[in-house]
């Protein structure tokens, strides 16, 4: 059977990973450009294909059970004698890390280690006693509290140069998901940067049964991908953990870009595809977005716009709020 090897990591605020990759850079450390800055949770362990949707439900679960919280990173310390990796500690004094890894180190993610859990982010992998004690002279003055406000699972995979990277392939906001009723049913509705892989197959099924066609939005494919510097921004609703329907796009500036709507065909006419673009939005707003836009909106995602008070400068491209 399949496995892939996955890791649970809490990973930084952008601004900031930019702010570390450059201590990183200037450290010399090997793995930069591999993986992003992060707090492992879980380190790497194999998952079986078939214990994958477990894995990712326990994520999802951890995520739920937490909240937003700020933790002071810094100054730098090292794990010498015992390993010559130079790192950020993370002040957990209430605790809310060692949770969030109790909540994830469970089931298919649980796996022996050889060493206590420190929260940290590493900065350079190996360094020689010198030049880890010259570092965390030079740096002992690093210190500031960054807001942690999601869980992410990555896979270690080959790239086209055959160089292993570690890949986000699932974001978990710390938070309870707005649970919606439909017709005696739970319906949890939750935004992310990411989908993740349930997201995808459920895609996937979805296109294969010929049904994107009448999907509120469909066109998936037939969009402009996410350009650089953007953010991308998924909902997903999912009933009893099922994906169910999803929202993709993204943001940049002041301009939200909605890139398609799916709703699955049994569960159209409940509203979820109101419900989707309605915490579009809301996430949106919160990222400062003021307008929607998008290439040959359908009906349906018109009609989803103007009901929620936008009305279209050009049409089928860019909306505003009224």
């Amino acid at each position: 059977m399949p496995r892939r090897r996955l890791g649970v990591v809490l990973l930084l605020p952008p601004s900031v990973s930019t702010e570390i990759d450059g201590l990183r850079r200037a450290c010399g450390d090997p793995s930069l450009g591999l993986i992003a800055p992060h707090v492992t949770l879980v380190p790497p362990v194999n998952v079986r294909e078939e214990n994958l949707a477990e894995a990712l439900g326990i994520v999802r679960r951890a995520g739920a059970s937490a909240v937003p919280f700020l933790a002071r990173v810094g100054p730098p310390d090292s794990f010498a004698p015992h390993s010559p990796v130079l790192h950020l500690p993370l002040d957990d004094t209430g605790g809310a890390i060692a949770r969030l890894r109790a909540s994830v180190f469970t089931g298919p993610l649980a796996r022996e280690v050889s060493w206590p859990f420190v929260p940290h982010v590493t900065l350079c992998d190996e360094l020689a006693e010198a030049d880890l004690v010259a570092a965390k002279q030079l740096l002992s003055h690093y210190e500031r509290d960054i807001e942690l406000d999601a869980l992410a699972v990555l896979e270690q995979r080959r790239d086209a140069e055959g160089l292993r990277r570690w890949v986000a392939v699932a974001e978990t906001p710390l938070g309870a998901p707005v649970t919606v009723g439909r017709g005696g049913f739970e319906t949890e509705i939750t935004p992310s940067r990411l989908g993740g892989p349930d997201v995808d197959a459920f895609l996937a099924t979805e296109l294969a049964a010929g049904t994107a066609g009448e999907a509120a939005g469909s066109g998936i494919g037939t969009r402009s991908e996410t350009p650089s510097g953007a953010l991308p921004l998924v909902v997903v609703a999912r009933v009893e953990g099922l994906v169910v329907g999803c929202l993709i796009g993204w943001t940049a500036a002041d301009v939200a870009r909605l890139s398609a709507v799916l709703v699955a065909e049994r569960e159209r006419g409940h509203g979820i595809g109101g419900h989707l673009l309605g915490h579009f939005m809301a996430a949106a707003a919160r990222r400062g977005a003021l307008h929607v836009q998008g290439e040959d909106l359908t009906p349906q995602e018109g009609a989803l716009l103007a009901a929620r008070g936008f009305e279209p400068l050009h049409p089928g491209t860019l909306w505003r709020l009224i």
